[in-house]
């Protein structure tokens, strides 16, 4: 696939640009587009934009990632549902082809922050609101909020409740001890543009388990994460097999999972991002840390998630899959693949681009 040297994100409406990193000459207009390098990380775009009192509309839930890196593969969060992934908010992109040539795509060329933590030990209900939060319409755009985010809490060792107030931490240890799991709703609505402390406090929060991890020394170690799009249909029978039938019972030390809705309309069909063939899907994070001593361990975990989904007729998607056959890759991008082929062929005949991922191996 071709390679991101640079692109201009929406902020908002209107039409002036400036620099990354650049402060616009006295006078100007309050910019709506910026204009910045592949390379990079999301942490200093959301730096950047605060100080003007903007932000791009769609983030990443990991903000020390490329911009590159990110719109190569959709780039998704808890405002997915309402803005769409990161590459649907960009304004063009300039990009580096296999050939070596250099082209700009777009879609006609080629606050103050109310945030909401509520907790349930019934997951069809937790799903339920969920679904009922993003099925909004243009006439309540003011009442919906702007991101929305599952977490699950694991009656596993470390139970880390760091970010909630030290008043409920007992109780909370007490839910899950009791009920095995619990679901967390985090609900976000942005109202003006005053508390950047606040907002660069929840979108960096993982970070925060970054440097956490890091004085501890287990940062640099194998992270064997799993992240799936699974159709709404059966996510109820996702949290019997997986949450409750594989992860509850598995000795393993929890990490973060967390888990939300997005609604399908929000993605450009045209991405190379598969996701399945329902109106509202859920994103699935298993994000977890291991030791080399434990590697083999999550690693089984991962493959008995598959395994369950795929012998219960549960047709996921992986985010950021790992086939390891052409025939696996033709059957994970399904009717898309075609066309991914013939875009591979004309702007990367000679296979330079992405070999590690292996879906192109040339004969």
């Amino acid at each position: 696939m071709p390679f991101c040297v640079g692109f201009e994100v929406v902020m908002d409406t209107g039409p002036s640009t400036w620099p990354f990193g650049q402060v616009p000459p006295a006078g100007a207009h309050a910019p709506k587009i910026e204009d910045v390098g592949g390379e990079q990380t999301w942490i200093d775009v959301l730096y950047a934009t605060l100080e003007r009192g903007l932000s791009p509309l769609s983030w990443t839930n990991y903000l020390y990632l490329t911009i590159g890196g990110t719109l190569s593969n959709a780039g998704i969060s808890g405002g997915s549902f309402r803005f769409g992934p990161q590459i649907s908010n960009v304004h063009e992109l300039d990009v580096v082809t296999g050939n070596g040539d250099i082209i700009t795509c777009s879609t006609k060329n080629n606050s103050e922050v109310k945030w909401l933590q509520m907790l349930y030990s019934d997951f069809l209900t937790f799903s339920k609101d969920q679904e009922n939060l993003i099925s909004f319409n243009k006439s309540k755009q003011n009442s919906v909020p702007d991101y929305i985010r599952g977490i699950l809490l694991l009656n596993h060792p470390p139970l880390d409740l760091s970010f909630y107030p030290e008043s409920d931490q007992p109780k909370i240890t007490s839910l899950v001890t009791r009920f095995g799991i619990i679901y967390v709703l985090e609900l976000v609505k942005y109202y003006d543009n005053e508390s950047q402390k606040i907002v660069d406090k929840f979108l960096n929060r993982v970070y925060t388990e970054e440097l956490a991890l890091r004085s501890q020394g287990l940062w640099d170690r194998p992270h064997p994460w799993l992240d799936l799009f699974v159709p709404k249909s059966r996510i109820s029978d996702f949290n019997e097999g997986v949450f409750k039938g594989i992860l509850l019972k598995q000795n393993l030390t929890a990490g973060y999972s967390q888990i939300y809705p997005t609604n399908r309309s929000k993605w450009d069909g045209r991405m190379s991002a598969i996701t399945p063939d329902e109106d509202v899907f859920y994103l699935v994070s298993l994000l977890y840390t291991s030791g080399f001593d434990q590697l083999k361990a999550y690693q089984t975990q991962n493959q008995q998630i598959l395994q369950f989904c795929k012998d219960a007729g549960i047709q996921i998607k992986q985010y950021l899959s790992r086939e390891e056959t052409l025939e696996q890759w033709v059957e994970h991008f399904g009717p898309k693949w075609k066309v991914f082929e013939e875009r591979k062929a004309a702007f990367d005949p000679k296979h330079i681009l992405s070999p590690g991922q292996r879906i192109f191996i040339k004969q």
